[in-house]
């Protein structure tokens, strides 16, 4: 493929920003949540996990309907709205002072978190030319990176600085000074989907063989990224949590880009590889390990792994579907991805507590041998598939 077409336009600098701000935002909040709830409402336990995570609930449960609204009524009305009140909601976390209102809110703001991450998906696939679609995923994607970096320290910093209220505030006022942003984007007028409205047609079939592949990864990212600093804290490394993450973090910018390259040159099969060789040596590496340097480097390597397939797995989705069903199909693939963090949150919760930190972290890397059956016997041979046979207009 020719990848000499234009990929840094102002447009996609534009939406690579303004998402970069909204996970910053969502990070350093989500990183002091239940502290905050603790301290505010006096939570604890289950009552406290389920407060945190209920938000999930109305993403995942709003996200094909959303999709199906992109192709019908367009971009942008469904993305500026979404951005603009995913930050205002942010204002209210202070001024919520019951277990009801908090629970509405967390609901609320799920709404519209699942509304922008399918929107800003769907209109950065736009923008982005096809011939360099992997590696413009890639660099989007490095917003996610960024804030699971930078997020959870500003957090912090600022709590301890100023005050939760700051933090809930500052947040939200950035939100909007970027949602004037994204006011100046200019998105590609893509024809509106003439379907009409079924349960069926909410997800998009070829979606499925690679958010299913996305599903079990996630499952065994949910566990990581939830537990790391309980198993921190348990004393049985001696490290740090945060460290952890930002080495995490780092694997995945770096993999982002070069995965997405390679995907445009040479397709998924090989890329796809290495990813699933770094995400089970890296839960290998994590189970074993017991002291500071070999726990950083395999999160760097659980960087590496789900770097690569974040962007390779979305580009193969989006590669399979015309413009009028991307909106449809994103929300497919990202549903998936939700339902996988959800799972194992549950199951890794569950297994460390039943059987311990070593068993689970072996299990974790186990399943990943699940994806990479079904990417080789189904996902894979799905997609060679149907891009040949009936390739649509990208």
């Amino acid at each position: 493929m020719n990848n000499k077409v234009s990929l840094w336009t102002k447009d996609f600098i534009l939406v690579c920003i303004a998402q970069l701000a909204i996970s910053v935002s969502f990070m350093s909040v989500a990183t002091i949540l239940p502290i905050f709830l603790e301290e505010h409402l006096k939570l604890k336990g289950l009552l406290l996990g389920i407060v945190v995570a209920c938000y999930t609930v109305t993403t995942i449960f709003v996200r094909p309907f959303i999709g199906y609204l992109i192709d019908h009524w367009g971009r942008k009305i469904i993305y500026l709205p979404s951005y603009c009140l995913f930050g205002i909601l942010f204002l209210f976390y202070p001024f919520i002072g019951t277990l009801a209102g908090m629970i509405l809110l967390r609901l609320v703001h799920g709404i519209f978190w699942g509304a922008n991450l399918a929107g800003a998906g769907t209109v950065a696939v736009d923008i982005i030319p096809a011939q360099r679609r992997g590696e413009g995923l890639g660099i989007f994607g490095l917003t996610a990176s960024i804030g699971m970096a930078l997020g959870p320290a500003l957090g912090v910093m600022i709590i301890s600085q100023f005050s939760y209220k700051a933090l809930f505030m500052g947040c939200g006022i950035l939100l909007l000074i970027f949602f004037l942003v994204t006011l100046t984007l200019h998105i590609p007028r893509i024809p509106k989907s003439k379907r009409k409205f079924t349960f069926t047609g909410l997800i998009e079939k070829n979606s499925l063989p690679m958010g299913l592949v996305m599903m079990i990864l996630t499952v065994s990212y949910g566990g990581l990224t939830t537990y790391t600093a309980k198993y921190v804290a348990s004393g049985q490394v001696q490290a740090s949590a945060g460290i952890f993450f930002i080495c995490l973090a780092l694997g995945m910018a770096v993999c982002r880009i070069l995965a997405g390259k390679s995907f445009d040159r040479s397709g998924p099969t090989r890329v796809m590889g290495y990813c699933f060789i770094f995400s089970i040596a890296g839960y290998l590496l994590l189970a074993f390990t017991r002291d500071a340097l070999p726990f950083y480097a395999s999160a760097f390597v659980l960087g590496l792994g789900y770097g690569i397939a974040f962007p390779v797995c979305s580009a193969m989705v989006n590669h399979l579907v015309g413009p009028d069903r991307r909106g449809v199909a994103n929300a497919t693939f990202w549903t998936l991805f939700d339902v996988g963090i959800c799972t194992g949150i549950v199951l890794v919760g569950f297994a460390q507590e039943k059987f311990g930190w070593f068993p689970t972290q072996i299990g974790q890397g186990a399943l990943l041998l699940l994806a990479v059956v079904l990417f080789w016997f189904y996902s894979l041979p799905h997609y060679f598939y149907t891009l040949h046979r009936k390739r649509p207009e990208l």
